[in-house]
């Protein structure tokens, strides 16, 4: 099964406002596994610097999620092992990369035909590449004195790029919930809580360039869809993001960000 939409977004996070937004997914069900591939890409031609440019990369395994009985009746079992593993980059709040590698376990708490439920918890690996100053700035960095340098790059990881790169690991969890209204609406609601075990810094003061110190600041995302259908193979498609995080160590980066998609999407 597959799906793939292209639409209009309406963005909130200090600098960006509305560009076009491009959304696939594959999914394949064996006998006793599913497997899902998902991608969201944000494009705005008429911004010179690439700052509205971004996108978010998914791959998800749940193992021995279901098993196809031989009469053709899909039996689907309540707890079963779950594996993601995301790619982001985003200009404007200068992540110059994200990758999450996460293993849990989830629970379905509801397999009803027009609605469901599910809770899921687990551990996730966390790499990180953030772009600390401006590309303007850069020559100026390179012109400090060496010692400068050195107490910037051995204290907060700063390279000679610009950028400090952080690994961490953090305890997710989300809640899932699915309705089916009628035949023709479905509607999805994802919530996720992410707990880092550690500080970005340690040990470190609250500088004003480094407002995140040595506190630990979950991470929240909510994420609802309204999906319409218009065809057998045509939807239309509502979505609503909104992420809460002030442990983002860039200054470009605002500590709440969200926005409003709508538009077409074709199903096969």
């Amino acid at each position: 099964m597959g799906r793939f939409g292209i639409g209009l977004n309406i963005n909130d996070d200090g600098v960006r406002n509305t560009f076009l937004l491009s959304d696939a997914n594959i999914s394949y069900a064996g006998k006793r596994h599913l497997f899902e591939f998902s991608n969201v890409l944000y494009y705005n031609k008429n911004d010179k610097n690439n700052n509205s440019n971004r996108f978010f990369s998914n791959f998800r395994g749940a193992l021995n999620r279901h098993h196809f009985a031989d009469d053709g009746v899909i039996n689907e079992a309540h707890f079963f092992p779950e594996t993601n593993l995301t790619i982001g980059y985003d200009q404007g709040r200068g992540l110059n990369y994200r990758v999450n590698a996460t293993a849990g376990i989830t629970y379905s708490l509801h397999n009803a035909k027009n609605y469901r439920l599910r809770i899921g918890s687990g551990i996730m690996y966390e790499k990180e590449s953030w772009r600390i100053f401006s590309k303007e700035f850069l020559p100026t960095l390179d012109s400090l004195p060496p010692f400068v340098k050195d107490l910037l790059m051995s204290r907060y990881g700063i390279n000679s790029k610009g950028n400090i790169e952080k690994d961490n690991f953090r305890w997710s969890n989300y809640l899932q919930g699915s309705l089916k209204v009628g035949k023709i609406v479905n509607m999805t609601l994802l919530g996720i809580v992410q707990l880092p075990f550690h500080a970005p810094f340690n040990n470190e003061s609250n500088l004003p360039e480094f407002p995140v110190g040595n506190k630990r600041y979950p991470r929240i995302t909510v994420d609802a869809n309204i999906a319409v259908t218009l065809s057998n193979h045509i939807n239309f498609f509502t979505k609503y993001f909104i992420q809460k995080d002030k442990g983002q160590i860039s200054p470009f980066a605002k500590k709440t960000v969200s926005n409003l998609s709508q538009g077409i999407s074709y199903r096969f």
